[in-house]
């Protein structure tokens, strides 16, 4: 079943190789609620990628599947993001050099 959340970005790690064949990267967004929650997403393999182009305060629309397992009695819940969409609104241009030539 696929979700979507969306949210302000507030975290963005860097990709970690968990093993040989194995990475991730991960994503903290907070929610824009009556009360915010702030949720964090991984992304995982080829995928990591997708986090490249986010920066902090950006408005964000995640797709993700709930993944869960047992392991020795515990349960593990965990949230897969497949899908990132940045509000292109949020984004800030850069500023124009300012020519700082003045006659004084």
């Amino acid at each position: 079943m696929n979700y979507t959340i969306e949210g302000k970005v507030v975290v963005v790690t860097e990709t970690t190789q968990i093993t040989e064949k194995f990475a991730k990267r991960e994503i903290v967004i907070e929610t824009d609620d009556k009360y915010p929650q702030q949720v964090m997403l991984e992304f995982s393999q080829d995928k990591c990628s997708l986090l490249d182009e986010c920066k902090l305060g950006d408005l964000v629309q995640i797709g993700f599947n709930i993944r869960g397992r047992e392991w020795n009695g515990k349960y593990f819940t965990r949230l897969e993001g497949w899908n990132i969409k940045i509000d292109q609104s949020t984004k800030i241009e850069p500023l124009h050099e300012i020519n700082d030539d003045l006659p004084f």
